[in-house]
């Protein structure tokens, strides 16, 4: 007898994995309409979580970090150089205009002591965890 084997491409296999990931935890790379996303990484340590944003050429005073419904947002704009007449341009890869980048954040995240630090072209935004209550003992006498 003889089986049948169904080889998926690997952009295929990507797909049906961004597919479930979405399903599963939502849009991993939401933006708002007209807008270019910025890579991100996010990072869960021991009492924070960190998200590192890539954001190159960009002023710290040109970017906005705001928290809405537990949806961490980063936007902000740039601007390329008009070219003068009478240049060639080879290639132009830098993007132009507007850019969003929505994170949905976990529960327990104490978002009044975030801070967010810029450096090199990265923003880095740590948000500590909430300090779990620790159950105390009391001793109860009896009478």
């Amino acid at each position: 007898m003889m089986k049948t084997m169904t080889i998926i491409p690997a952009s295929e296999s990507f797909r049906q994995f961004d597919s479930l990931f979405e399903q599963i935890f939502g849009e991993p790379r939401r933006t708002q309409p007209g807008t270019t996303a910025i890579p991100v990484d996010v990072l869960e340590r021991d009492n924070a979580l960190i998200i590192r944003a890539t954001v190159p050429g960009i002023a710290p005073e040109n970017l906005e970090i705001k928290v809405e419904k537990n949806v961490l947002t980063l936007a902000g704009s740039t601007t390329v150089e008009e070219v003068s007449e009478g240049t060639k341009v080879f290639l132009r890869e830098r993007i132009e205009g507007a850019f969003s980048r929505s994170i949905r954040l976990p529960e327990g995240l104490n978002l009044e002591a975030a801070a967010a630090k810029f450096e090199h072209g990265v923003l880095t935004i740590t948000l500590p965890k909430v300090e779990e209550v620790k159950p105390t003992a009391i001793h109860i006498p009896i009478q």
